[in-house]
């Protein structure tokens, strides 16, 4: 059964009265509720309004008639009127007012005719003038004398204060102007209903809890399940903005005259039904039944009339100085433009507001556009024009027009004129459902650009009509105009709030400085907020079928992300587990975005050194080049360059992109160049002829050990077979020595150079990631740079022979994204020199190199192969399939125990798995450089001490040790905030769509996602056991504590 607990207790009825007077309150007399005689007058009345716990009405009574007279006061019972309601439980304020009428009732209204300019003034006229209750303004004047107000009740407990009135004594148009107590709030118009009312009493508010106690009943054995909280509703819609009225979402105070943004929004706000996918640049496309010639003309005669209507506006605004009449003009004409532009047609409303051939001409060229003048040069030349277009299409092409059903001889008749103006309209009418009907079978036209296909207004119900669901985003509470038109009221592009495209940005402000936009729409357009969202839906809607059918995998997830704009290289998605354990494999992948240093002509890298010590001469250089492609004739180039010996790269071929005859097949080896390395002191080279034309990039090494001289060239490719394998691959030695290294060192040259009577020319291709190594380096070393470029590993992860010991130079050449051209003069990035200063590459300078001649910085785009540290769980592991082989068993016995194909794969892995990230992570970036710094090495090595399990320090010394020594190259820690201000410039509905595309058991993060690195781990503290016994006792424990016997 049910109990209430109710609690009543008397409120400040101020906090619920739509208006008081505040400072002023001392002028008004205030009126005394006790002893008031409430029947004095039969016409006295009372208002019941009903607030919820958070003060927002939720019902009322006017008038209200349940309650109790004793003697001449009113007795309430708020209990019982919210009984009566319907609320039993809750936290609730019963408001009542004790009002009079003066003028007009809730059944017999008045209406506001004119608000002035201030809006301190309004006129008031009766709303049924037969039942007209405005006979004169006594009951107003003397309502003021006894308490210096009165009011004005437009319903829902608004009562707005009125000091003064004054009747017209008109009878045949009655009419009371009202002096308001405060200007009249936004959200009341022309044409609002109201009364005016005085107050009996003052109002009275009381607070009412009511707390439903049930008692269950134990008969009752079947009971009803309670509510499901676990509907996904909420990740579907974001949080409910404020609430604003439509005049605060409209105004717009800073865009003026006829071009004004607010009309053309207004256009927008009143357009009803979906907007069809219409090219206005064509008749054909849109008037069947019409007739082309009168649209147009009736377009210009629009036009003309906004035409006088602004410059009527701009005369009255000049004029305003507290005028009434002139401020009343003023909006009149405001009005009348309006209402024009607001009924604009599809075809009007390009006109005006497009910018086109086929558009009326334009005075500017940035939105909003400025309309030429109707009587300008341009004008009418342009409508001379189109006019001649429209009749021969109506002539010539229109042959459905509704007026060629009407007889010729009726037709030949001029009086007639305004039937076949009618006709016309009719027609017009027709062409608006024709549009429509036409437009059904779009609903099936998957074209992914906006103005084609399927209308923008119904994709995301065609959509969800499929079962894929949709979701907001956080740009679904930006300012109407951003969201309708693509440009702020202040006529800014900056759509995204809390940005800014000026300098210099105060701090406190929270402002975004933001000077570069990403976008897909040409040059100068502009795409409104709720048509960028719109577009993604089109994308959506033209790939379902192949993202339905890689759902659940990474294929699919990666179409997702791209959909909504994002390249993968930005955003990853990983998977974890399944790493092989006992042997080195490239099997992470990663799209990456860089640059390539692209020289032409006389363009280069140049670094000049003098070896110090013999612990400094580099015995590796090692660098990254890709050609243009197969040469026309033969060529000779220089790769790299210094006082002692060159690499060059020769082609002698022909450039046999076919064969020698049309039909012929493509010469295998038109790609095929020879790589030299020359010894300029001796004379003596090495040579290796690999396909180096590919367009492809190649990795080179050349390493010095003594008089011996050995290059290395390799590229990767992909074999859809645990992911990649080095590709091609040669090496070629040379004993000779060169002598000591020093001076300058380029890459490509400043100029030919001539070696044994031939002409090398400096390289024309790109470059990328030199390196000079004071040692040897290994080749699983450089078979690791050769697969991820950004690989700067040495022979060992520590110790002398490191790379943070051993690689005295490097220069990114864009793979950093360091893409500007102005800055020619830069510094090594080496791992020692970031945290060690006086660690320099050279005896002569802080490993300083220049760019210069003919160069540019060009976009790349590649897959790289981690090698990285085995490291359990923790390893993201693209390929996760994995392709066992099996031998089958010899002789010729069948067993029923044992199938006779047996696996022969000896390789073991890591634990698998259902973990998936599609997230940012500064995690992410510390461990690929982890990968790049250290390679492959087993993590095991540095946690399985066994020596170590009974410890009671919670972490691994030797893990520690590792860390630190790769750490020791930073200089400050990533900034965790820098990732929460990017993110919240993507479309958050990507990552709840995500959750929607990956496998129920999944355990998915998206977002930012913050976790310890490679190279962090904690130690689970062994459970250990303790030398405490325990007695178990017979019979009753508590008489063996008292010693009671049994």
């Amino acid at each position: 059964m049910d109990q209430n607990i109710v609690n009543i207790t008397q409120t400040n009825a101020l906090e619920f009265q739509y208006q008081i007077f505040g400072n002023d309150v001392a002028y008004v007399q205030q009126i005394d509720q006790t002893g008031v005689d409430f029947t004095l007058n039969p016409n006295n009345y009372v208002e019941l309004y009903v607030y919820n716990s958070q003060n927002v009405l939720v019902n009322q009574i006017t008038p209200f008639t349940d309650y109790n007279l004793v003697g001449i006061e009113v007795v309430l019972d708020p209990q019982k009127d919210l009984e009566n309601l319907g609320y039993t439980e809750g936290q609730y304020t019963t408001y009542y007012n004790f009002l009079t009428p003066l003028l007009g009732t809730s059944d017999n209204p008045l209406y506001i005719s004119f608000i002035s300019s201030d809006r301190t003034e309004i006129i008031l006229k009766p709303l049924d003038p037969i039942n007209n209750t405005i006979t004169s303004d006594a009951p107003l004047q003397q309502a003021a004398s006894d308490d210096s107000y009165f009011y004005i009740n437009f319903g829902n407990n608004k009562l707005l204060i009125g000091v003064n009135s004054l009747f017209n004594n008109n009878t045949a148009d009655p009419a009371i102007a009202i002096k308001l107590y405060k200007p009249l709030p936004l959200g009341f118009n022309v044409n609002n209903t109201c009364w005016i009312v005085d107050n009996v009493s003052s109002p009275t508010a009381y607070s009412v809890s009511i707390q439903s106690i049930f008692t269950p009943n134990q008969d009752i054995q079947n009971r009803i399940a309670g509510p499901n909280f676990n509907i996904d509703v909420q990740n579907q819609i974001n949080n409910s903005t404020a609430y604003v009225n439509k005049n605060i979402l409209t105004q717009n105070t800073s865009l003026l005259g006829s071009s004004s943004l607010y009309y053309q929004l207004n256009s927008i706000l009143a357009e009803k039904g979906i907007e069809i996918n219409v090219d206005y640049s064509d008749y054909a496309n849109f008037v069947h039944f019409s007739s082309a010639q009168t649209r147009l003309e009736n377009f210009y005669y629009k036009l003309s009339l906004i035409e006088t209507y602004t410059y009527s506006a701009s005369f009255a605004s000049a004029s305003i100085n507290n005028n009434y009449y002139v401020s009343s003009s003023y909006n009149v004409w405001q009005t009348k433009i309006n209402d024009i532009i607001t009924n604009f047609d599809g075809y009007e409303y390009y006109l005006y507001y497009e910018s086109s051939s086929t558009a009326w001409p334009k005075t500017n060229n940035s939105i909003p556009y400025k309309n030429a003048s109707v009587n300008s040069v341009t004008a009418l030349s342009w409508f001379v024009t189109q006019s001649t277009y429209a009749l021969e299409y109506d002539q010539n092409t229109n042959k459905d027009a509704l007026l060629l059903d009407i007889p010729e001889y009726l037709r030949e008749d001029d009086t007639n004129s305004n039937y076949f103006l009618f006709t016309q309209m009719i027609g017009q009418h027709f062409d608006n459902v024709w549009l429509y009907v036409k437009d059904v079978t779009n609903k099936f036209d998957a074209d992914n650009r906006l103005e084609y296909g399927i209308s923008k207004d119904i994709v995301a119900q065609a959509i969800r009509d499929l079962g894929v669901k949709l979701y907001q985003n956080n740009f679904s509470d930006a300012d109407v105009y951003s969201a309708l038109l693509g440009i702020t009221p202040s006529g800014s592009t900056l759509l995204i709030s809390n940005t800014t495209s000026s300098l210099p940005v105060s701090s406190g402000s929270g402002l975004e400085y933001v000077n570069t936009f990403v976008t897909a729409s040409a040059t100068g357009s502009i795409l409104p907020l709720d048509s960028v969202n719109k577009e993604i839906y089109k994308r959506i809607y033209h790939n379902l079928p192949v993202l339905l059918k890689k759902k659940g995998t990474p294929e699919g997830l990666r179409l997702l992300i791209n959909l909504y704009g994002i390249p993968d290289t930005i955003l990853r998605i990983n998977e974890f587990g399944g790493k092989l354990k006992n042997a080195s494999s490239w099997d992470n992948f990663q799209d990456v975005f860089n640059y390539s240093f692209d020289v032409y002509g006389n363009g280069y890298v140049k670094t000049t050194y003098t070896a110090s010590s013999a612990g400094v001469d580099p015995k590796t250089v090692a660098f990254r080049f890709s050609t243009y492609g197969v040469p026309t004739t033969s060529s000779y180039q220089t790769l790299l360059k210094t006082n002692n010996y060159s690499v060059v790269l020769d082609y002698t071929g022909s450039g046999l992109a076919s064969g020698s005859y049309s039909g012929s097949m493509v010469d295998p080896y038109s790609y095929y160049g020879t790589l030299k390395f020359i010894n300029t002191v001796s004379g003596s080279s090495a040579s290796v002829y690999l396909p180096f034309f590919d367009n492809g990039w190649w990795s080179t090494m050349l390493v010095t050990s003594g008089s011996t001289q050995t290059l290395y060239a390799k590229n990767n490719i992909y074999s859809n077979y645990d992911g990649n394998t080095i590709g091609f691959q040669a090496s070629a030695s040379v004993t000779g020595s060169i002598g000591i290294a020093s001076g300058s060192l380029y890459l490509s040259n400043s100029g030919s150079q001539t070696i044994s009577s031939r002409t090398y020319l400096p390289f024309s291709g790109s470059f990328q990631e030199l390196r000079l190594y004071t040692t040897y380096l290994n080749t699983s070393s450089f078979n690791d740079y050769v697969m991820n470029p950004y690989s700067i590993e040495g022979n060992t992860i520590t110790g002398s022979d490191s790379s943070f010991n051993t690689l005295i130079f490097r220069a990114p050449l864009g793979t950093v994204l360091d893409n500007s051209t102005s800055l020619t003069t830069r510094t090594s990035i080496h791992p020692s020199i970031t945290q060690y200063p006086v660690t320099q590459s050279f005896t002569t300078g802080n490993s300083t190199y220049y760019l210069s001649g003919s160069f540019i910085f060009a976009s790349n785009e590649e897959t790289i192969y981690q090698d990285q540290p085995v490291a359990g769980v923790k390893n993201a592991v693209t390929e996760k399939i994995q392709i066992v082989p099996t031998i089958s068993l010899s002789g010729s016995m069948l067993s029923s125990y044992i199938t006779v194909q047996q696996n022969s794969y000896t390789e073991t892995y890591t634990p698998d798995v259902d973990y998936v990230e599609v997230a940012f992570s500064p995690q992410d970036e510390i461990n690929d450089d982890i990968i790049s710094q250290l390679g492959y090495f087993n993590i095991g090595n540095y946690i399985g001490d066994p020596r170590q399990m009974l410890d009671t320090i919670p972490n691994y010394p030797d893990l520690d040790k590792l860390r630190d020594e790769y750490f020791s190259k930073y200089t400050h820690s990533y900034n965790l905030w820098d990732y929460i201000r990017l993110i919240k410039f993507y479309d958050n509905s990507l990552f709840k769509m995500i959750k929607d595309f990956v496998p129920a058991r999944t355990s998915l993060a998206t977002g930012i996602v913050i976790k310890p690195t490679l190279l962090e781990r904690r130690k689970y503290p062994q459970p250990r056991t303790t030398t405490n016994s325990v007695v178990a006792y017979v019979g009753d424990p508590l008489a063996k504590i008292n010693n009671i016997p049994n």
